[in-house]
């Protein structure tokens, strides 16, 4: 485990971040009990292991009770087509103060598997653009950033590169229902500013905050 651990944090390195550090056993109770119950992690200075986890837990379809908070998990399904400035989060990291947790999951994939997945796109913008020429339809600038983007992934991919799929999951919380109802308009209005497309995941709080809020390396939903 330590040298597949060291192989990651110099992969990070190679790929320009630098790791912190991975967390022991107290710092990842802590982790966790902030993830479950922000209000009390923030008066506690140590998180006792054993008791890192919540006292209950009760999944309501578009929200999570844990003890003393109650919490609400976003999907990002669609990142800004066009070129952004490498701060186009902040609206989101940096915006209204509030706790949420923003997780991003980088899926390797195979890459035969991509190439499908690739061309399987192209094909649907070949027989999109053939059905817009026939009604007399302009096509628009963020479907052809969309293929011109495949095409750069296909052609890194023919050069012998890696691809990945990326997942962005937000978690928001709150003591109450209602305050997480205002600070969930105000993510919304985070990610609208930061070009991003949100969806709240009914029906999936509890599977969707073991992804999003845990350092449990879940992986995607």
């Amino acid at each position: 485990m330590t040298k597949h651990l060291e192989a990651v944090a110099s992969s990070l390195v190679g790929a320009n971040l630098t790791p912190a550090g991975w967390l022991d056993r107290e710092d990842l109770a802590a982790v966790v009990r902030s993830g479950y119950d922000p209000a009390t992690a923030a008066r506690t200075e140590d998180a006792a292991v054993n008791l890192a986890g919540p006292m209950g837990v009760h999944e309501l379809w578009s929200m999570l009770r844990t003890d003393s908070s109650v919490h609400a998990t976003y999907w990002v399904v669609e990142w800004p087509r066009s070129e952004v400035h490498p701060t186009f989060l902040q609206p989101l990291l940096l915006g209204e103060p509030m706790p949420r947790t923003v997780t991003l999951i980088a899926e390797p994939l195979a890459t035969a598997r991509a190439l499908r997945e690739i061309r399987r796109t192209k094909a649907e913008h070949i027989a999109d653009a053939a059905q817009r020429a026939r009604i007399g339809q302009v096509e628009a600038e963020s479907t052809r950033a969309e293929v011109d983007d495949l095409e750069r992934r296909e052609a890194e991919l023919v050069a012998g590169h890696g691809d990945l799929r990326f997942t962005g999951l937000i978690t928001v919380s709150a003591t109450s229902e209602s305050e997480l109802e205002q600070r969930c308009a105000a993510l919304e209005t985070a990610a609208a500013q930061a070009m991003c497309e949100v969806r709240r995941l009914f029906g999936q709080q509890g599977q969707a905050h073991l992804a999003a809020a845990l350092p449990l390396a879940r992986g995607v939903l």
